[in-house]
């Protein structure tokens, strides 16, 4: 069985100069029925209303996508759909970078202040370019791949029908 302790901070005021003496606590005050302080209640409060707000934010981004592509599906609109999901990639890039960048900044915030925020910023911002720019590079490698092997098939395919040198197989 786990040794758990519990620390105990009391805070002492001054009322005319004479200090008071805290008092206290019973127990019901330092636990609830369960043994968690009321500290750890106000964390899990916090975590659960968090995880709602993020669940709800999900599900209603998710009911509005599927709605706005059942409508592009049934116009045929499929260059505005294109252009949805480009703009809806380019906005969750965007957040995704400003988050990890703000992270980093009140990450060195809470240790260095000032200098910290600002090294944290600094140092989150290259995570996020070396990131970025590795992703870039393998999604052009792929395509460079796939259009290396396009490129063979269609060498192949040529040279089995006799075609040479770049011709359609017309003879003019």
């Amino acid at each position: 069985m786990p040794d758990l302790r519990m620390i105990r901070i009391s805070l002492e005021t001054t009322e005319n100069n004479v200090p008071t003496q805290p008092s206290e606590p019973n127990a019901q005050e330092m636990q609830d029925n369960n043994g968690k302080t009321n500290e750890t209640k106000t964390i899990f409060k916090s975590l659960i209303i968090g995880k709602g707000f993020e669940t709800a934010k999900r599900l209603i981004i998710q009911g509005v996508d599927v709605g706005l592509n059942r409508q592009f599906s049934i116009n045929e609109d499929y260059m505005g759909e294109t252009t949805y999901q480009n703009a809806k990639n380019v906005i969750g890039k965007v957040t995704s970078i400003a988050s990890t960048i703000g992270g980093g900044t009140l990450a060195g915030a809470q240790v260095g202040g000032l200098w910290g925020a600002v090294i944290g910023g600094v140092i989150s911002t290259i995570g996020v370019g070396v990131s970025e720019t590795l992703s870039v590079q393998g999604k052009m490698s792929q395509t460079f791949r796939s259009l290396n092997a396009s490129n063979v098939e269609l060498n192949y395919a040529r040279a089995r029908a006799g075609l040479t040198d770049g011709s359609n197989g017309t003879e003019n």
